[in-house]
This record gives C-alpha cells, structure tokens and sequence, in this order.
C-alpha cells in the first residue's frame, strides 16, 4: 500500500499551524433557527451539555508550542489565531480565560495570539471588560443583537447587549 501521509509531515504542519479552533462547549441559551446545530439542519446532533477539558486542551497547546518552538516551525507568519465557538463558548468562560492565559503566560515568542469568538451576546456584558483587554475580535450570531462596528467595541457600543 501506498504510504500518503508521515508522523514527521504531520509534525511538520502543526508547527506551522495559525489556527486553533475550540468548541468551548456544545451547551447554549438560545435556540436559533439559523444555527449549524438547530433542527433544519440534516447533521444536526443532540446537543448534551458537554464542556471542553480545559486540561486536555493546555496538554495540546503545550504540544503545539513545543512544535512552534522547534526547527519544524518554517513559517514566515508569527500569527496564530485562537478561536471560541459553541454552543455558546460564554457559557464556560472559564475555559476561554484558562486558554488565553496560558498561551500568554506561555513565553511562546515565536507567535502572537489574536483571539476571537463566535457568540450570540446573550451574556456578553459579563466578560466585556477581558474581552476588550485581551483584544478579542468578536462575530455576533445573534439576529436581535445590534452592534455598531464589527471590527471594535467601546463601553458606549455595548449598551445594546443585553444579559
């Protein structure tokens, strides 16, 4: 049989992946009709409340910081972008900010971090303050949620979350 695929081209493009891609927790508040997980979807699948291991997760981050830190890491682009969906990621924030710490807290200066996450902004005006501390680039899936500009938030642009 024809070999197609090696550990070491496997290693080779973790370490030069720029993006990682969480989902947080499948739980979430809404039912939205428009969702990849509601019931007008052919894949849809019973939804059960299950959480990400925030340990699971650091143990493959710390993998793949190993991996960008070594001789494998070819790329030019020092930019990794760290994504949160769901479910509704807000509804285990803890491990949106147990993830975000550690890679900063990581000493990985062959990258930077840049954050983002896909939310419904149910429960947004909770978490506002780190998400603007931390940069966060945000994507609104929410059709009664207006929001002024995508690209940046001020505490005068967040009245309109409700939560």
């Amino acid at each position: 049989m024809k070999e197609y695929l090696k550990s070491g081209d496997i290693k080779k493009c973790l370490a030069n992946t720029l993006q990682v891609t969480f989902e947080v927790t499948d739980a979430c508040n809404l039912r939205c009709e428009y969702c990849g997980y509601g019931k007008f979807y052919s894949d849809y699948d019973d939804r059960k409340n299950q959480r990400l291991s925030i340990e699971k997760s650091i143990r493959f981050l710390d993998y793949l910081i190993d991996l960008w830190k070594s001789t494998l890491n070819t790329s030019i682009n020092q930019n990794v972008y760290i994504s949160f969906y769901g479910g509704e990621p807000l509804m285990n924030f803890s491990f949106i900010q147990s993830i975000v710490d550690h890679l900063l807290n990581a000493n990985c200066n062959t990258r930077r971090f840049t954050f983002s996450m896909t939310t419904n902004a149910i429960l947004l005006n909770r978490y506002m303050k780190y998400f603007i501390k931390h940069n966060f680039k945000l994507k609104i899936m929410n059709k009664n949620f207006v929001l002024k500009s995508a690209t940046s938030l001020s505490k005068g642009e967040t009245k309109n979350v409700k939560g």
